[in-house]
């Protein structure tokens, strides 16, 4: 997080040849290659057309690269977060579409306050996925020119009432996660997914949680049931070393709600809007 930050500074072609006479010196002659029409039943069949169930999920990754404090006036490096991760992590848990049942695209993208606005005005997915440093008092995206721009609590809510309930579910990776899922709330957001994030690099938890959450949403689980199988993902990886309390970091919200419905596969989409490519991270540690 943001004030986290600053308290601490990853065929043979079918060619006959002429009978050879042994008493000639004479070059031997080639036939004209065979060129038999093959059959209708032997012509490559189309490939299917796949009658797979279409849905979307939009992602932004907040990645500022620094911030002014008012309160201090002074400048604030924000350290990297691991996006292509995250990205190819995602994608990857449901490229498989035969096997998974569905066809979920991940679209990508800057969290600037136009692509926002955009967002909500379109109604492009039922579900987003918001992954970023995060602050406890504004909902922190990117000016567009490398700083922070913070979105106040009445902007947020007049980007959700222009989405006339088309954007139903919230997924928050942030290490102030539960701060801004209030916000959500409060803005008229039904649904909030709350995955605390470290402040490092790569965090593997939230990237574990989101894998086993939308896998199980493609394959028409419930919004309980996904949280519930997103939960149980984050526990059985290997890759996350502390997977105790798991309750403490993760949040479906709010709290007492039914959250027995099921989000995906329920309506058309319009366009897509194009997706970005992460920044190459890989080289970093």
């Amino acid at each position: 997080g943001i004030e986290e930050i600053e308290n601490a500074e990853i065929q043979d072609d079918g060619l006959q040849m002429a009978d050879l006479d042994d008493d000639t010196d004479e070059e031997p002659e080639i036939a004209a290659a065979e060129t038999a029409t093959p059959s209708p039943k032997d012509r490559a069949s189309p490939p299917p057309i796949s009658n797979l169930p279409i849905d979307r999920v939009v992602v932004f990754q907040s990645a500022p690269l620094a911030y002014f404090d008012r309160k201090t006036t002074q400048h604030h490096d924000v350290p990297l977060l691991d996006f292509e991760y995250e990205a190819s992590s995602l994608k990857a848990a449901l490229e498989d579409k035969e096997a998974v049942g569905a066809d979920v695209e991940f679209i990508f993208q800057n969290a600037t306050s136009d692509q926002f606005q955009d967002y909500f005005a379109r109604g492009t997915s039922p579900i987003m996925h918001m992954s970023c440093h995060g602050h406890p008092e504004c909902i922190a995206l990117e000016n567009g020119f490398g700083y922070m721009q913070s979105v106040s609590a009445d902007e947020l809510q007049n980007y959700v009432e222009s989405s006339a309930g088309k954007v139903e579910v919230v997924v928050i990776a942030s290490c102030y996660a539960e701060e801004m899922a209030k916000m959500f709330l409060s803005a008229g957001i039904q649904h909030v997914v709350c995955l605390k994030r470290e402040a490092v690099f790569r965090d593997y938890g939230p990237v574990e949680f989101a894998k086993g959450f939308y896998l199980a949403l493609a394959k028409k689980q419930t919004l309980s049931e996904a949280f519930d199988a997103g939960m149980e993902a984050v526990k059985k990886s290997p890759l996350v070393t502390s997977s105790k309390n798991v309750s403490k970091y993760y949040k479906l919200l709010p709290k007492g709600n039914t959250h027995d419905v099921n989000i995906f596969f329920r309506r058309s989409l319009p366009k897509a809007p194009p997706s970005i490519q992460p920044a190459e991270t890989s080289l970093l540690p």
